[in-house]
């Protein structure tokens, strides 16, 4: 059963979460932190002329969203970790199967450079293979993808699992591996650098929102009318609203912006997949925003099917690569890849099922890399080992650029966070203004 996050209000609850994380927060701490958090509440509420009543609803709401906020860094730092301790297992996993191309001389070599929870999980893998005949590397590797979910490893269990079983060339396609996960690696600390970034830039936002916001009305108030106005229902109940919004944007900001370091790639479900098709191909220049869609998510999904083929090719030949990866292709490219083997069947000697892949959409390089693979099934044994070095290179191109789209895509939702302090700001003033007319109203009626 999910476990609600309000719980963590308690700080028992939050002390064991943290605990659990591998950290310790002491509990004069945490009262440091409300006091701090009540202090400042305390002060906004004053300079805006609040009533104590009004004041104490948004000292609650601070004392609810601080736990939720310890809570939240916590597993970030516990997140960041996981990441970390990931990395390094595949890392070295990679380094140690190049070196002995045996799954369980690497894990063995890989297990006394690590520590902790993937150290046991490493443990489990290596027992489980020895002391089960019946027991696949597949179902084996399990034990450590279901507790660090990643694509990349399990396409590197894959590739062991295929060497294992086939052996082959295949310190090529390791090598490009290893280039793809430091270039990973890079990309996701540039991302949460980012998001930290992103989360300052709100925080100060809100902070030069609210000074204005004072400034404005402690000049407003220099008048004796003005501050018996400030005591009215109106004002007290849409000023508080206006606060409360104000920290939900900031607890809000913090929850989603200090998110997760292993995060798996989050589908277009495929019902809108297949709508976007059946417009694009129905009369694909009445629906540009549906081709648009259908390019982007193309262009994300295409690296993770070509890694799979790149593996694929060395046993078997293009049409065969193709025609096994179809049933695990992302949803995106299915429908294409079953026309694009349909067509190999037709006609197997020419470039125009190759032409054919994709051609609704405007992807260049997705049609370059086909072009590729084509090329690869006419080539000798140098040229087609100098071909899948090209296509490895094209692959974490393609990787880079699409995962850098990604994370643009993530950071570009939460950029609507940071203008909305300036549209509360804005209410505020508003709100201050409409008392200011109030009692200039009221003072010229007392001369007419």
């Amino acid at each position: 059963m999910k476990q609600h996050p309000f719980k963590y209000i308690r700080f028992r609850n939050l002390q064991t979460r943290i605990n659990g994380y591998g950290y310790h927060y002491s509990f004069s701490r945490y009262l440091a932190l409300l006091f701090l958090g009540m202090a400042v509440i305390v002060g906004i509420g004053k300079l805006n002329g609040l009533k104590f009543t009004n004041i104490c609803v948004l000292i609650g709401l601070v004392f609810m969203i601080i736990p939720l906020l310890l809570f939240v860094q916590f597993r970030y730092l516990y997140e960041q970790q996981r990441f970390q301790d990931l990395v390094n297992y595949m890392e070295q996993m990679m380094y140690s199967f190049q070196k002995h191309s045996k799954i369980v001389s690497a894990l063995e070599e890989v297990e006394n450079l690590m520590e902790g929870d993937i150290q046991f999980r490493i443990q489990q893998i290596r027992n489980s293979i020895e002391s089960s005949k019946n027991l696949s590397y597949k179902e084996a590797f399990q034990i450590l993808e279901i507790a660090y979910p990643c694509d990349r490893l399990m396409i590197m269990h894959e590739l062991f699992i295929k060497v294992e079983s086939i052996g082959g060339q295949y310190q090529t396609v390791l090598a490009s591996l290893i280039e793809d996960t430091k270039l990973w690696t890079e990309r996701v600390y540039l991302f949460q650098k980012e998001r930290s970034q992103m989360k300052k830039k709100i925080i100060l936002s809100i902070f030069c929102v609210l000074i204005l916001c004072v400034i404005l009305f402690r000049m407003m108030i220099q008048n004796e009318e003005m501050v018996k106005v400030t005591d009215s229902a109106y004002y007290q109940t849409g000023t508080t609203l206006i606060l409360i919004l104000f920290l939900f944007v900031f607890g809000l900001s913090q929850w989603l912006l200090t998110g997760d370091w292993l995060q798996k790639q989050k589908d277009v479900p495929e019902e809108n997949l297949k709508k976007d098709w059946e417009r694009v191909r129905g009369s694909r220049d009445q629906y540009p925003r549906a081709r648009k869609r259908l390019q982007r998510e193309a262009e994300k999904q295409f690296p993770k099917w070509l890694r799979v083929m790149i593996l694929n090719l060395q046993t078997e030949n293009v049409y065969r690569a193709i025609a096994e990866s179809v049933d695990d292709a992302p949803a995106v490219l299915k429908d294409s890849l079953e026309i694009l083997v349909e067509e190999i069947v037709e006609d197997p000697v020419s470039m125009q099922p190759y032409n054919h892949f994709l051609e609704e959409l405007q992807t260049p390089e997705i049609h370059s890399t086909i072009k590729m693979l084509y090329a690869y099934t006419n080539v000798g044994t140098k040229e087609a080992k100098n071909q899948l070095d090209a296509l490895m290179k094209r692959n974490i191109i393609l990787t880079d650029k699409a995962e850098r789209i990604q994370n643009e895509d993530e950071i570009a939702k939460y950029q609507c966070v940071f203008y909305i302090p300036m549209f509360l700001g804005t209410a505020k003033i508003m709100l201050d203004m409409s008392i200011m007319f109030v009692v200039m109203f009221s003072v010229w009626g007392q001369f007419m």
